[in-house]
Protein backbone atom coordinates (compact mmCIF):
# COMPACT_ATOMS: atom_id res chain seq x y z
CA UNK A 1 0.00 0.00 0.00
CA UNK A 2 1.31 3.42 -0.95
CA UNK A 3 1.96 5.51 2.15
CA UNK A 4 1.73 8.90 0.42
CA UNK A 5 -0.63 10.40 -2.01
CA UNK A 6 -0.68 11.78 -5.49
CA UNK A 7 -3.00 14.75 -5.71
CA UNK A 8 -3.71 14.97 -9.44
CA UNK A 9 -6.93 15.52 -11.32
CA UNK A 10 -8.24 12.87 -13.69
CA UNK A 11 -6.05 12.68 -16.74
CA UNK A 12 -7.36 14.85 -19.53
CA UNK A 13 -7.25 12.19 -22.22
CA UNK A 14 -9.62 9.49 -23.45
CA UNK A 15 -6.87 6.88 -23.07
CA UNK A 16 -6.93 6.98 -19.28
CA UNK A 17 -10.19 5.12 -19.08
CA UNK A 18 -8.82 2.49 -21.47
CA UNK A 19 -5.72 2.09 -19.35
CA UNK A 20 -3.52 2.84 -22.36
CA UNK A 21 -1.17 5.38 -20.89
CA UNK A 22 1.49 4.70 -23.54
CA UNK A 23 -0.88 6.04 -26.21
CA UNK A 24 -1.78 8.98 -24.03
CA UNK A 25 1.89 9.78 -23.51
CA UNK A 26 2.39 9.93 -27.28
CA UNK A 27 -0.46 12.44 -27.47
CA UNK A 28 1.03 14.51 -24.65
CA UNK A 29 4.40 14.58 -26.39
CA UNK A 30 2.75 15.89 -29.55
CA UNK A 31 0.68 18.41 -27.58
CA UNK A 32 3.71 19.78 -25.72
CA UNK A 33 5.71 20.08 -28.94
CA UNK A 34 2.88 22.06 -30.55
CA UNK A 35 2.25 24.29 -27.52
CA UNK A 36 5.34 24.83 -25.38
CA UNK A 37 3.66 27.44 -23.17
CA UNK A 38 0.78 25.47 -21.66
CA UNK A 39 1.73 24.12 -18.21
CA UNK A 40 -1.28 21.80 -18.13
CA UNK A 41 0.02 19.86 -21.11
CA UNK A 42 3.36 19.32 -19.38
CA UNK A 43 1.59 18.39 -16.15
CA UNK A 44 -0.48 15.81 -18.04
CA UNK A 45 2.68 14.42 -19.61
CA UNK A 46 4.24 14.24 -16.14
CA UNK A 47 1.18 12.39 -14.86
CA UNK A 48 1.43 9.88 -17.70
CA UNK A 49 5.12 9.25 -17.06
CA UNK A 50 4.36 8.87 -13.36
CA UNK A 51 1.63 6.35 -14.10
CA UNK A 52 4.12 4.45 -16.29
CA UNK A 53 6.68 4.56 -13.42
CA UNK A 54 9.21 6.66 -15.32
CA UNK A 55 9.74 8.99 -12.38
CA UNK A 56 12.72 10.84 -13.77
CA UNK A 57 10.84 11.76 -16.97
CA UNK A 58 7.78 12.58 -14.88
CA UNK A 59 9.85 14.94 -12.74
CA UNK A 60 11.30 16.64 -15.82
CA UNK A 61 7.80 17.24 -17.20
CA UNK A 62 6.63 18.67 -13.86
CA UNK A 63 9.71 20.92 -13.72
CA UNK A 64 8.87 22.26 -17.19
CA UNK A 65 5.28 22.88 -16.09
CA UNK A 66 6.60 24.75 -13.04
CA UNK A 67 8.66 27.07 -15.24
CA UNK A 68 5.34 28.07 -16.81
CA UNK A 69 3.25 28.05 -13.61
CA UNK A 70 5.62 28.63 -10.70
CA UNK A 71 2.92 29.05 -8.04
CA UNK A 72 1.18 25.72 -8.59
CA UNK A 73 1.26 23.86 -5.28
CA UNK A 74 -0.06 20.66 -6.87
CA UNK A 75 2.85 20.57 -9.28
CA UNK A 76 5.34 20.89 -6.43
CA UNK A 77 3.54 18.06 -4.63
CA UNK A 78 3.66 15.87 -7.73
CA UNK A 79 7.34 16.69 -8.25
CA UNK A 80 8.00 15.75 -4.63
CA UNK A 81 6.35 12.40 -5.24
CA UNK A 82 8.70 11.69 -8.12
CA UNK A 83 11.61 12.21 -5.72
CA UNK A 84 9.96 9.92 -3.16
CA UNK A 85 9.71 7.19 -5.78
CA UNK A 86 13.43 7.61 -6.47
CA UNK A 87 14.27 7.54 -2.71
CA UNK A 88 15.59 11.12 -2.82
CA UNK A 89 13.85 12.14 0.38
CA UNK A 90 15.68 15.38 1.18
CA UNK A 91 14.70 16.90 -2.17
CA UNK A 92 11.16 15.56 -1.76
CA UNK A 93 10.89 17.45 1.55
CA UNK A 94 11.96 20.66 -0.20
CA UNK A 95 9.30 20.23 -2.90
CA UNK A 96 6.53 19.41 -0.41
CA UNK A 97 7.59 22.41 1.69
CA UNK A 98 7.21 24.63 -1.37
CA UNK A 99 3.74 23.18 -1.99
CA UNK A 100 2.82 23.97 1.63
CA UNK A 101 4.19 27.50 1.34
CA UNK A 102 1.86 28.08 -1.61
CA UNK A 103 -1.14 26.27 -0.10
CA UNK A 104 -0.99 25.39 3.59
CA UNK A 105 -4.59 24.16 3.61
CA UNK A 106 -4.02 20.83 1.84
CA UNK A 107 -3.62 17.92 4.25
CA UNK A 108 -2.13 15.71 1.54
CA UNK A 109 0.95 17.91 1.23
CA UNK A 110 1.63 17.54 4.96
CA UNK A 111 1.08 13.77 4.75
CA UNK A 112 3.55 13.45 1.90
CA UNK A 113 6.17 15.59 3.64
CA UNK A 114 5.68 13.58 6.84
CA UNK A 115 6.38 10.39 4.92
CA UNK A 116 9.58 11.87 3.44
CA UNK A 117 10.67 13.12 6.86
CA UNK A 118 10.05 9.67 8.30
CA UNK A 119 12.41 8.20 5.70
CA UNK A 120 15.01 10.76 6.81
CA UNK A 121 14.39 9.75 10.45
CA UNK A 122 13.07 13.22 11.31
CA UNK A 123 10.35 11.69 13.45
CA UNK A 124 9.48 14.83 15.38
CA UNK A 125 9.10 16.79 12.13
CA UNK A 126 6.93 14.01 10.72
CA UNK A 127 4.71 14.00 13.83
CA UNK A 128 4.29 17.75 13.45
CA UNK A 129 3.31 17.36 9.80
CA UNK A 130 0.80 14.61 10.58
CA UNK A 131 -0.64 16.83 13.33
CA UNK A 132 -1.04 19.66 10.82
CA UNK A 133 -2.73 17.23 8.45
CA UNK A 134 -5.14 16.13 11.17
CA UNK A 135 -5.94 19.76 11.97
CA UNK A 136 -6.99 20.21 8.35
CA UNK A 137 -8.69 16.86 7.80
CA UNK A 138 -9.38 14.75 10.86
CA UNK A 139 -11.28 11.94 9.09
CA UNK A 140 -8.34 9.83 7.88
CA UNK A 141 -7.58 6.94 10.25
CA UNK A 142 -4.34 6.18 8.38
CA UNK A 143 -2.84 9.51 9.49
CA UNK A 144 -3.62 8.81 13.15
CA UNK A 145 -2.14 5.34 12.78
CA UNK A 146 1.07 6.59 11.14
CA UNK A 147 1.45 9.36 13.73
CA UNK A 148 0.98 6.72 16.44
CA UNK A 149 3.80 4.63 14.96
CA UNK A 150 6.09 7.63 15.00
CA UNK A 151 5.18 8.41 18.59
CA UNK A 152 6.13 4.84 19.48
CA UNK A 153 9.52 5.46 17.89
CA UNK A 154 9.84 8.57 20.06
CA UNK A 155 8.96 6.51 23.17
CA UNK A 156 5.69 8.40 23.65
CA UNK A 157 3.59 5.28 24.17
CA UNK A 158 0.66 7.04 25.85
CA UNK A 159 0.05 9.41 22.93
CA UNK A 160 0.79 6.64 20.45
CA UNK A 161 -1.95 4.53 22.00
CA UNK A 162 -4.37 7.47 21.90
CA UNK A 163 -3.69 7.81 18.16
CA UNK A 164 -4.12 4.07 17.64
CA UNK A 165 -7.40 4.16 19.57
CA UNK A 166 -8.70 7.03 17.45
CA UNK A 167 -7.69 5.22 14.24
CA UNK A 168 -9.33 2.01 15.46
CA UNK A 169 -12.55 3.90 16.24
CA UNK A 170 -12.47 5.07 12.63
CA UNK A 171 -12.15 1.49 11.39
CA UNK A 172 -8.41 0.85 11.07
CA UNK A 173 -7.54 -2.82 11.47
CA UNK A 174 -3.84 -1.94 11.58
CA UNK A 175 -4.49 0.33 14.55
CA UNK A 176 -6.42 -2.44 16.29
CA UNK A 177 -3.41 -4.74 15.92
CA UNK A 178 -1.09 -1.99 17.18
CA UNK A 179 -3.24 -1.54 20.29
CA UNK A 180 -3.10 -5.26 21.00
CA UNK A 181 0.67 -5.24 20.61
CA UNK A 182 1.68 -1.96 22.25
CA UNK A 183 -1.07 -0.64 24.48
CA UNK A 184 -2.31 -1.63 27.92
CA UNK A 185 -5.95 -1.53 26.93
CA UNK A 186 -8.40 -4.35 26.65
CA UNK A 187 -8.80 -6.09 23.31
CA UNK A 188 -11.66 -3.82 22.23
CA UNK A 189 -9.38 -0.77 22.51
CA UNK A 190 -11.47 0.87 25.25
Amino acid sequence: MEKWRHNWDVFRTPYYSMDSMELALKDFKVATSLDTLDPVKFENMGDAYYYLTDYKASGNAYKKALTLDENNAGLYNNLGLTYLKQDIYDVAVVKFTKAIEINNQNATYYDNRAYAKTQLMDYMGAVEDYSNSIDLYAQDPEVYYRRGLLKLSLKDNFDACRDFKKAQEMGSEEAKAAIEEHCFMNKSGK
